[in-house]
């Protein structure tokens, strides 16, 4: 199934190193590539895999935005451990999730960023309306409540309202909550805790 000149599917190589960028150590690595493939894979697959999921990743960063037609959009900042000049490292990243007239969702975004940055959030929307997302069909922005967060969402989409987070909302409510009373107060919730 897999012609000569290969020894195995390209898709076994890329999935070796999106599990190598996702902090996975050389050594494990080569354990791994050594069960699947008989051998462990060379630094220069690797780096020529690890290569063009970042153009693949990039492009799709890029990508044109002018059909999504978003009423709303999930905005929040992650960490996740990614592999920075070789170690790991956990990396903030601001996404943005929309929600398109139908109801379906699609990741309009993701950004290294800081997400208490005002500054990072404005150029991260910058760059999705740059790409052609319509600001004016925009219709609610669901945040976790930072206030920088909301200014500058309340800028950039004039027409949309600012809604809280309701997991967010109920994670700080339960915070406040005296410790003997946090199991009762999760079990009456809605199931948003």
């Amino acid at each position: 199934m897999i012609p000569r000149s290969k020894q195995y599917e390209d898709a076994i190589r890329e999935g070796m190193c999106v599990v190598f960028l996702s902090g996975i150590s050389t050594r494990t690595l080569a354990l791994m590539s050594r069960r699947l493939i008989g051998r462990p894979l060379s630094h220069s697959e690797v780096s020529k895999a690890a290569k063009q999921l970042e153009d693949a990743v990039e492009a799709w960063r890029e990508r044109d935005l002018s059909e999504e037609k978003i009423e709303y959009m999930i905005i929040d900042g992650v960490n996740f451990s990614m592999r920075v000049a070789g170690s790991i490292k956990k990396v903030p990243v601001l996404v943005v999730i929309g929600v398109r007239e139908d109801g379906t969702r699609t990741v309009l975004g993701l950004q290294a960023g800081d997400k208490e940055s005002a500054f990072s959030w404005r150029e991260f929307f910058k760059d999705l309306k740059r790409q052609g997302l319509d600001p004016s069909g925009v219709k609610l922005g669901i945040t976790d409540g930072l206030p920088g967060l909301e200014k500058v969402f309340e800028e950039e989409f004039p027409k949309a309202r600012i809604q809280h987070c309701q997991v967010h909302v109920s994670r700080n409510v339960l915070a406040k909550v005296p410790r003997k009373l946090k199991k009762t107060i999760k079990e009456k919730s809605t199931g948003v805790l």
